[in-house]
């Protein structure tokens, strides 16, 4: 014998699954003690709105923002992101060219010093947009932006781009938005 395993040229579904469980159970050896429990679809409806998480006393706690929130998110950036006077070097986006916020992007933070809520979300194209010019204005940083609501306001947009211009430093660690050698901004993430 060569000292190789024979190798069946086919595998069974069920191996493949088995194989793949154990691939996935050696890289998480030890998640579960820095797991975080996953809400099912009836608990995140019941929960309430807004829920912060651990944050020295009078520090930016990030939140977790409900569809509520993402909508009025959503609302405001089309309605900013359809004119391209407010946005200097960025194409306008037709409204019905923004999707919802991408995965993953969405941060919600309240300071309550200034009692202002932050928040940094990315928006994605709809899929018609992808297709056509609409789709200029969502490159180089033109899908995220950083909102801001003072007290009893509107959502209203700080900046546009990567560099999260205007977005409090504290604010931005609470995110977990660090400094970052990005070249488009020269003054690092969050430019000021």
């Amino acid at each position: 014998m060569n000292g190789r395993l024979p190798v069946s040229p086919r595998i069974s579904g069920f191996a493949l699954a088995v194989l793949a469980a154990a691939w996935v159970g050696l890289l998480c050896a030890g998640c579960a003690q820095n797991a975080k429990p996953v809400a099912s679809a009836t608990e995140a409806v019941s929960r309430p709105a807004v829920t912060a998480s651990a944050a020295p006393s009078g520090q930016p706690a990030s939140l977790v923002a409900d569809a509520a929130i993402r909508h009025q998110l959503r609302t405001a950036f089309i309605a900013f992101r359809r004119d391209a006077a407010n946005t200097p070097g960025f194409a306008a986006i037709p409204p019905s060219a923004v999707g919802g916020i991408s995965p993953g992007t969405l941060f919600y933070v309240l300071d309550p010093a200034t009692g202002i809520h932050w928040a940094v979300a990315s928006f994605d194209p709809t899929d018609a947009a992808r297709q056509t010019s609409a789709f200029v204005g969502f490159q180089d940083g033109g899908s995220q932006a950083v909102f801001m609501q003072p007290p009893g306001q509107p959502w209203q947009i700080e900046s546009i781009g990567q560099c999260l211009k205007g977005l409090p430093m504290a604010v931005a660690t609470a995110s977990g938005l660090n400094a970052s050698p990005n070249p488009m901004c020269p003054d690092g993430i969050p430019g000021s």
